[in-house]
């Protein structure tokens, strides 16, 4: 996934004009390539999508963010209110190359002021509504 999104920030910063149509780039392709991973959702993210529902806490699943005009990102779950990503991460984000990237990616986000939160696949069957609720208490703004 990281390879796509080098390729698309890429591409946006070869983009002859000023850095206002480099974010329409960005803003064009961001939309895209969230509608292509909602369509692809992993059983985790579509658990953690249902768990959210019931929580009743308004929250974007696959949401494109720009950061600094130059890095399109998309977030997992956004929850605009909370200024908070939540990430699902699959066995690619515990590779040496996948750490690095997630680092460098949460610290664009965090200059955004997006507080970035990260489960394992295998812990969204131990999430509960009850879980995200007490959790969302800590990230109220």
């Amino acid at each position: 996934m990281g390879g796509l999104y080098c390729l698309i920030n890429f591409m946006a910063r070869k983009k002859k004009g000023n850095s206002d149509s480099k974010v329409d780039f960005l803003t064009e392709k961001g939309k895209e390539f969230a509608k292509d991973l909602r369509k692809k959702a992993t059983q985790w993210e579509l658990e953690f999508h249902k768990k959210l529902e019931q929580v009743k806490v308004a929250f974007v699943f696959q949401y494109p963010v720009i950061c600094n005009k130059k890095n399109l990102f998309i977030l997992d779950f956004y929850l605009p209110k909370h200024k908070l990503a939540i990430e699902l991460d699959g066995a690619q984000h515990y590779t040496p190359s996948g750490q690095k990237y997630d680092k460098r990616r949460t610290s664009y986000l965090k200059k955004e002021g997006i507080q970035v939160i990260r489960f394992m696949n295998r812990q969204v069957a131990e999430v509960t509504p009850e879980h995200i609720q007490e959790l969302l208490k800590a990230y109220v703004i």
